[in-house]
């Protein structure tokens, strides 16, 4: 049976809760009776990996991005256990390939990583 993801607001803070149901709409009717929040989003998990992995502790703990497009749009944020073998002009050409503001390639990226 398929799960989902309920995410609703409440005092200005964000929260998610994960249900089973055979249809969104259902889970739409029981989070709106059951929730003193607002509903903000509905995600159908579509992959769920379950198997359990060793920790080999290959990567840093966290790395930060701050990508600019040519004008004035920006975006930043912090993506969790980083690989380390991944080097910043690697993590650099990733995201002009991948991400995009305003529908452009980012002109610059900034990357930090803690260590």
């Amino acid at each position: 049976m398929p799960q989902f993801q309920v995410q609703y607001k409440y005092n200005s803070k964000t929260h998610t809760i994960n249900l089973t149901s055979d249809s969104w709409q259902k889970v739409r009717d029981f989070a709106q009776e059951l929730i003193n929040g607002e509903i903000t989003e509905i995600r159908e998990f579509i992959y769920q990996d379950d198997t359990v992995k060793k920790d080999d502790g290959d990567y840093v703990p966290y790395s930060s991005f701050f990508i600019k497009d040519d004008k004035e749009a920006f975006a930043s944020f912090k993506i969790p256990k980083v690989k380390k073998y991944l080097t910043n002009l690697q993590l650099e050409n990733f995201l002009k390939n991948h991400i995009k503001i305003n529908s452009k390639t980012p002109h610059s990226v900034k990357i930090s990583s803690k260590n």
